[in-house]
């Protein structure tokens, strides 16, 4: 019973709206402040985006996107960088107009606080957007755009004031491109224009053997990533404000590599590199030689997780000999120091030094710490606290809960990604780095929207610093709230509730039928026959399952026809209810 109440909660059955703190927008993510208006901005007859002439080519590039969506909605519109008056959308950047020789235009627009923040002040006659930055504009054109699409049919926008700016400084995520399908670089580029337009900063592909070396042109896959790729893409990211940050697995999860006879050398056990070998840094003195300055970003995420196992093979004598956590300690500082020659700040997961503390003091003072965790606990505070007491600046890891799954665990992602970024707001975090593995190679990238505009949500608006029932009750209103301006805004779906159809996948969870959700489970054979497999109880529970599944494939066959966005991201959970 607790299970199926908590699937109503989360799903958004029950509503909330009446005992909201400030009005709804529907806007993902919520904006900070938010006031209502009497009135309407009308659609109905052409709408004029007037930027002044000290726009910039960014200001420019966001006036298109704004103008892309008024032409979906059907209206009429047009960017001028003349000066107008009167009705119409006007974007004013503080700092560009500041710079202007025509800066007595009017375009003032109004005080703001922070280069991220912005001000969309909506009137019957006129909007006006102010941000200090070109980021600030673009973001509140997001913002703007959201507006529009919520509103199509009734073709006007409310008046209103809003005033917003981030809860954490980085916020974005990190898709496994090693484990499962290497995306193509056009791929890439859609996730970086969908994930800006929910004011994500940044993105990290995690990498252990796919980029594709000169000086070791064996490692990675013909159809791996280049160099080339890796600058046409932060070129591209750049457009929309999203920062490329470099990764390269350094120590564990180095199979790939390992398995090839000619690096049996640098080789501790199969997964962990031998940090006792010279040969293991001149190694990854020329894998950094080519990656890192390839990233324009000062951020550089060298992993060293789940290493464990260090010392079991070739380097059992010199870690015995040292102690691992100095052999540890030792390896993530020369990593360190390399990648400094090439101005990078190091960024690193934490679990080897969490469960192994004597490492902290040894680590380099300005590394940027990313504590992870994917379980749906009611406090990760614990999993913090070492990093914040030492000093280190560090972010917050939650997951997605897509790996090895037919199809993610949404209701273990959202308690997840809430919580996680609760407690590191609470203590301090630079950030949020959402998560999307590929355990065992089957991960879609598609099927995970949900969990990262979820966590979009939260490390824009940060959730309060609270525990137990008041905590578990905000994050039930939010994400109720976020559910159905997920089926506006991402789905562009005003007649059926699309989220709740991806929610039920949860509800088959549930049910008693082994492996059910597990790819393991899918994939096991249908002729390796178990008693368990084939009682009169085992049958009679895959009946409803079978039942359950056509009808949420139909459903969400339905959803698609009535959906104007991202039909193909319901493909993937067509496919997902299909398994």
């Amino acid at each position: 019973m607790k299970k199926i109440t908590l699937y109503l909660l989360l799903s958004g059955f029950l509503t909330v709206n009446a005992q909201q703190k400030q009005p709804e927008t529907g806007i993902i993510p919520t904006p900070q402040e938010i006031s209502l208006k009497p009135g309407v901005f009308n659609l109905n007859k052409p709408v004029n985006i007037f930027t002044g002439e000290a726009a910039d080519t960014s200001d420019l590039f966001a006036a298109l996107q704004l103008q892309e969506e008024l032409n979906n909605a059907q209206v009429m519109s047009m960017i001028s960088t003349k000066i107008g008056k009167g009705y119409g959308i006007y974007l004013v950047n503080l700092s560009q107009v500041k710079q202007s020789k025509k800066a007595g235009d009017g375009l003032t627009g109004m005080s703001i606080t922070g280069p991220e923040a912005y001000r969309l002040e909506i009137s019957p006659s006129r909007i006006m957007l102010s941000a200090n930055t070109s980021t600030g504009i673009f973001y509140g054109i997001q913002s703007l755009k959201q507006l529009i699409r919520m509103n199509y049919r009734s073709r006007t926008i409310p008046c209103l004031s809003i005033n917003d700016w981030p809860g954490l400084k980085y916020r974005g995520w990190m898709v496994d491109v090693s484990r499962g399908p290497i995306p193509t670089l056009d791929f890439l580029k859609q996730q970086v224009s969908t994930m800006a337009e929910y004011k994500q900063n940044y993105l990290n592909l995690y990498i252990e053997h796919v980029f594709r070396l000169k000086s070791y042109p064996d490692i990675a896959p013909t159809d791996g990533i280049t160099a080339d790729d890796i600058m046409e893409l932060q070129d591209y990211a750049r457009r929309y404000h999203v920062e490329l940050i470099g990764n390269q697995q350094c120590l564990g999860h180095m199979e790939h590599i390992l398995e090839i006879p000619f690096y049996n050398g640098i080789s501790d056990n199969g997964w962990n590199l031998n940090p006792g070998k010279e040969e293991t840094y001149q190694f990854l003195g020329k894998m950094f030689a080519e990656e890192a300055p390839v990233y324009k970003s000062k951020l550089f995420n060298i992993n060293c997780d789940e290493t464990d196992a260090l010392g079991s093979g070739k380097a059992a004598e010199y870690v015995e000999s040292n102690g691992m956590e100095t052999v540890y300690a030792r390896h993530v500082n020369r990593v360190a120091d390399t990648l400094k020659k090439y101005g990078k700040r190091t960024m690193m997961w934490g679990d080897i030094a969490v469960n192994h503390q004597r490492i902290i003091q040894s680590l380099p003072h300005d590394l940027i710490i990313i504590s992870w965790g994917y379980d749906a606990r009611p406090s990760f505070v614990d999993a913090i606290k070492p990093f914040k007491e030492s000093g280190f600046d560090f972010m917050v890891a939650p997951g997605v809960s897509c790996w090895s799954q037919i199809y993610p665990d949404l209701h273990n992602a959202a308690v997840n990604i809430f919580n996680y970024v609760r407690d590191g707001a609470m203590l301090g975090t630079l950030g949020m780095m959402n998560t999307c593995w590929a355990d065992d190679g089957e991960n879609l990238s598609d099927y995970n929207w949900h969990g990262l505009a979820w966590g979009a949500e939260v490390s824009w608006k940060t959730p309060s610093p609270q525990q137990g029932d008041a905590s578990g009750k905000e994050l039930t209103d939010r994400l109720a709230r976020f559910n159905h301006s997920f089926d506006l805004v991402f789905f562009g779906n005003q007649d059926m509730p699309v989220t709740n159809l991806l929610l039920a996948f949860d509800t088959l969870r549930q049910m008693p039928v082994r492996g059910v959700m597990s790819d393991n489970g899918f994939w096991s054979s249908m002729l390796e026959f178990y008693p368990e497999n084939v009682d009169k109880e085992t049958e009679m529970n895959n009946i409803p399952l079978e039942v359950d599944s056509r009808r949420l494939s139909e459903k969400l066959q339905m959803a698609k026809n009535t959906s104007l966005y991202h039909k193909d991201v319901l493909d993937y959970a067509i496919f997902a209810a299909r398994r």
